[in-house]
Order: structure tokens, then sequence, then C-alpha cells
């Protein structure tokens, strides 16, 4: 078998991994175990250390991939780095930064230091070797994960600002973690080989991030450039992702032909360049929106890849050899980031709640622990492969412990944003219009020739409004979630919002968040507030847009459109949920359908299937069904 074969080959497997790790991770998630556990947890299952599916070789075939999704993950954290949203966390950002980077630099410092004669590689060793050692254990312990933090974020939809300010922080210290171990590193190799102190190291630093900031700005400007063209939405997608891979190729390339040219040893960071290419596109041009978009689209997919396959280069018989040592070195970081939490946010004033909860996002690490971790054991091969594996055996336990405590910290706070468990109706049929006006009348008769229980809501003061023969009008003083549930927001299967698009974004957000309202459906007459409702999950309906569609439907399908829209005389559509325990299992063509209904699709777990035959229903099945309001309603009771 040929090279490429072999390469496709373990693309494909993987591929087909990676979907059964999401499937793993969705359902250890009912166990409020987040994502990103349930994704590490398969990879090293499926790694060379356990099942052995994946070997080490295969692994090495995959490693761009890895550069592929940390090249997002980056841009993912320089778009968190919206100045106008931060502005008010600044003094939180820099006060945690600066606690957490010292403290937790002390700290390490001193508690490896103080157990060096406990622990192999250190034990009888000089002094000077404990303290080059110690300090550079402690600059590990410095290093953050964006890639898990930003997973988190976007899992449990978490904002407000706890969240601002440990993003801001996880991404400022791993940035500053790659200074400081340069300097260390620099500093240890003069004091194991009893040379003098090379300050030329730090002005190479120095340089090479400004370089690496040039070309994150060149980059940006890259990006701009792409995003304004008149171009499709794919192929900026993939013009966009790959220029971040290309950042790490080129990266790897430049520093092999300066070592071997000119026996130049430089570091461009790919992650610095990415961020500031980011952070050029959030804060310096009107791209924003589609950028933002674009990443949040592609966010969960590349999330499957690279926690899959970071948690198959993961190995349990590493932790199982030094997993005492790494226990203790875990605790002794916990310390230094607990104690740096607390100290940084008293100086920044942060409510006390905020400064109980604000080392916990700060557990769990990954990428740049482990390649600063590589570059000791390069360096250092007498005792540099023991170094690395005690710090992988400490990051896997921090990555399985880190995203738990993470995710409690964003629950604890209350900026946990994720959709409520909606209610179980019983079958009833009920929806709220939110907004008074003609629109909103002729859609709640037509939902009440239905059979829906059907009510309109509105802010409107009584006598500013007319009464309705037949529509039920209730009213509301406010957006807020004791006013929405005095509204029965909590007991309906959808909801229309007929308000300005500010007020229907806040309505949106209270009825997925509080209530788990799973249809909601919108008017917008601003863009600007589309990607707040498709993150929601929100149906939105563009007047212009909608008119063009449903003319142009009319003419490739005048009698499907027509069908849709109610037009056929006796004859609609429903959605009917499959509730008798006596159906679950069955076969479609086993169903004894009245003979003028169709099935058009079967929804399970958000999922539209392609049905046929053959397809077994399973409680809780969604099925979209046309025929006669007689036929319908038989469906409904046999389904029911």
């Amino acid at each position: 078998m040929s090279e490429w074969s072999v390469w496709i080959s373990v693309i494909s497997i993987f591929g087909l991994l990676a979907l059964s790790s999401n499937t793993i991770s969705k359902w250890l998630a009912k166990y409020r175990f987040p994502l990103i556990t349930g994704l590490l947890v398969t990879g090293m299952i499926i790694g060379p250390h356990v099942l052995g599916i994946f070997k080490v070789s295969d692994i090495q075939k995959l490693t761009f991939l890895l550069d592929f999704s940390l090249a997002y993950i980056a841009f993912a954290a320089g778009a968190e780095f919206y100045l106008k949203d931060l502005r008010g966390d600044l003094t939180g950002i820099k006060w945690n930064t600066i606690a957490q980077i010292v403290i937790t630099f002390i700290v390490g410092t001193l508690g490896v230091y103080i157990l060096a004669p406990h622990i192999p590689m250190l034990e009888g060793r000089p002094r000077r070797f404990v303290w080059s050692v110690s300090l550079l254990f402690a600059t590990i312990f410095v290093a953050r994960s964006p890639s898990s933090a930003i997973a988190i974020i976007r899992e449990l939809r978490a904002k407000g600002p706890f969240t601002r300010t440990l993003m801001g922080v996880t991404v400022i210290i791993d940035v500053l973690v790659v200074v400081l171990f340069a300097i260390i590193l620099s500093l240890a190799t003069s004091l194991l080989s009893g040379t003098s102190f090379e300050w030329m190291t730090i002005v190479q630093v120095i340089l090479e991030i400004s370089v690496a900031i040039g070309l994150g700005f060149l980059l940006g400007r890259f990006l701009n450039f792409v995003l304004k063209q008149n171009i499709s939405r794919p192929v900026k997608t993939a013009i966009v992702l790959l220029s971040g891979l290309s950042v790490y190729i080129a990266e790897h390339d430049a520093v092999h032909f300066a070592l071997q040219h000119y026996g130049i040893h430089m570091h461009l960071e790919p992650l610095l360049i990415c961020i500031v290419a980011s952070f050029y596109v959030t804060n310096f041009t009107p791209s924003r929106p589609e950028f933002h978009e674009i990443l949040d689209k592609n966010g969960p997919w590349i999330f499957v890849v690279f926690f899959t396959l970071t948690g198959a280069t993961l190995s349990l018989d590493v932790i199982i050899k030094v997993y005492w040592i790494a226990i203790i070195l875990f605790v002794i970081r916990m310390i230094g980031l607990v104690l740096g939490s607390y100290i940084g946010g008293f100086l920044a004033k942060d409510p006390p709640k905020t400064r109980h909860y604000g080392w916990m996002p700060y557990v769990t690490q990954a990428g740049v622990g482990i390649g600063l971790a590589a570059e000791v054991e390069e360096l250092f091969p007498e005792w540099g492969n023991t170094f690395f594996t005690i710090i992988i055996g400490m990051i896997i336990i921090s990555q399985i412990i880190g995203p738990i405590l993470f995710k409690r910290s964003i629950t604890a706070v209350g900026e946990d944003h994720t959709r409520a468990n909606s209610q179980d109706l019983g079958g009833e049929r009920r929806v709220i219009i939110y907004g008074f006006e003609d629109q909103a009348i002729l859609l709640a008769r037509r939902f009440q020739a239905s059979g829906w229980e059907v009510k309109i809501a509105t802010k409107l003061d009584r006598r500013q409004i007319r009464e309705v023969k037949g529509v039920e009008i209730i009213h509301y003083s406010r957006i807020s979630e004791e006013e929405l549930r005095k509204l029965g927001s909590d007991k309906i299967e959808g909801a229309v919002l007929f308000n300005s698009d500010e007020n229907n974004v806040k309505l949106a957000e209270l009825l997925y968040e509080k209530f788990g309202v799973e249809n909601i459906v919108t008017r917008v007459t601003d863009r600007k507030y589309m990607e707040a409702f498709t993150a929601l999950g929100v149906k939105v309906v563009e007047p212009v847009g909608a008119l063009v569609n449903l003319i142009e439907h009319y003419v490739r399908s005048p009698q499907t459109t027509a069908l849709v829209l109610g037009e056929e005389e006796g004859q609609d559509s429903m959605d009917i949920e499959v509730r008798d325990k006596m159906l679950h299992g069955a076969l479609l063509r086993h169903l004894r359908l009245p003979s003028d209904v169709l099935i058009l699709s079967v929804k399970r777990k958000g999922q539209v299937l392609i049905t046929h035959g053959y397809t077994r229903l399973r409680l809780g099945d969604i099925l979209t069904v046309v025929g006669s309001k007689e036929s319908l309603e038989d469906m409904k009771r046999m389904l029911g």
C-alpha cells in the first residue's frame, strides 16, 4: 500500500472514531460531564496505550490536524478580545493575570524545591540543579488552556464579566508564559552548565515576539481582505481556516531553515500570530460579524477532532508510572492557583462569589504546557524524559478534573446560558405571540383554526389596544423571567416574536435559557441581530427575503407551497411526537396510516432522518405529516 493510501486510510478511520467520540461525549454530558472530558477519555481508549486502534505512527500522520485545530483555537481566543466589551473588565484582567503568574510561579518553585528529596529525578542532586528544574516546573505550572476554555464557554453559551475576565486572563497568560519560559530556560541552562547568563537571549525573545505580532497584523489584514470579497461562504471559511494551518506549517519550515542554514535557534509562536490576527479583525475591521459566524459554526467539529486526537496522544501507562508525583505537583499547582485567584480578585475588587470560584477555570492545561515540556525533554536528554513524563501525568489529571471544575464555576456564578429542560405538555399545543399588531392577530386566528391554544402578549397599555373577539390578550410590564412565567411561558410549545429586534433578542434568551422553549420564530429588521438569534436556534423571518423566497417557491412548486401555506382546501401539515411506548421500534411500513396521509420526515434528537419503509420509530421522534385534517387528528391519537 502506498504512503498516500495509508494516509487516506488513517484519516478515514479517525473520522469514524471522532464521530463515535462525539456520541460518547454527548452521552456523558447527560451525567453533567463536560463534552471535552468525554472526547479526551474516548481518545485515550482508542489510542496506542489502551485498545491500540490508533498506533503512535498513525497519530504522527495526524499531527497536522492538531496544528489546524490550534490555529482555529487561537482565532477563537483572539475573537474574545473585543475591546468595547472588555473596557469594564480590564482592571480585573490586569490584576488576575499578574497575581496568577506571580503567585503560581513562586508557589510552584518553592513547592518543587521543598519536595525535591521525595522526587526521584531530584533526589540527591546539587542545589543548583534542583533550583533549575524547580523553576522549569513552575513555569509550566503557569500555562493555561485556551482550547479547553473556549470549548466549555461555547458548550455553556457562557457570557458575563466572570467569563470575559477568565478568557482574557487565560489568553494573556498563555502568551506571556512563552516569554517567561524563554527567560527561565536560558537561566536554567546557565545554572546547569555553570556558565554566565546570556542577556542576549532576552533580546532574541523580544525580537521574536515583535516579529510574531507584526506577522499577526499582516495575517489579520489578509483575513479582512478575504472576508470583504464577494465569494461564497464555504470558500471564505476554507481560506480562513487553512490560513491558520499555513501559519503553523510556515513556522515549522522557517525554524528548520534557520537552524540548518544559519545555526540560529528561533521560535515564532504560531499561537501568538493567529491571536493577533483575530484580535485585529475583531476590533479594527468591519468583518467582525462574519468572522465570528465562521468561527461559531465550525467550532463543534473542530473541538471533536482536537480533543479526541489530544486524548489519543495521552497514555494511561505514563500516569500509572508517575501518578503519585503527578498528583503532588498537581496539588502544588492548585495551591498556587487558589492563592493567585484570591489575591488577584482582592486587588481587582471582585465580588466575593467571583473570588471564591475564580481559580476553578484555570486548572485545565493542554497544548502549550505539553509543547514547553517537550522542549525541555529535547534540550536535556539525560533527565528530560522523566520531566516530560511527570508533566504529561499532571496534565492528564488536569484535563480530567479541570473541565468539571470549569463548568461548575460558570454555573455557580450564574453565567451558564444553556437551554433549559422543556416541559412535557402532554400533547397540548400552546403558543404565545409576543407583540400586538395586525399580523399577530391574523396569525393568532390561523393558529386557532388549526386547533392551537394561542395568546397574544403585549407590553402596551390596555387603553392603547382594541379588543379582538375570540383572541385572548395578556399584558406584561417588563421582559423578565418572573413576568414571562406569569404569562405561562413555561408551558408553551412555541413562541412568535413581533417586538423590536432588541426586545426580541431578550425574549428569545429568556425563553431558551429559563423555559426551554424549542420552537421560537422571530421577525428581524436589522441583520446585525442575526448572529444572536442563530446562536439560540431561533427561526428567523426576514420580511423582504421571505417574500422573494415565497414567490420563488410558488413558481418552482406551486402545489407544495400552497399545501404548506394551508391554501389547499381540507389539507394541512402537522408535526406529531411519538409518545406511545408500543410504537417504540416499530417499522414505518407496519403503521396503518390513513390512505390520504404522507410522512414527509422524521426528526430525532435534532437530526432530520431520510426515511424509508424500514425506518424504526423511537419514543420522542417528531413526524412531519401531511393529509386531511380529519386524518391528521387520527394520526395524533395513533402516535400519542
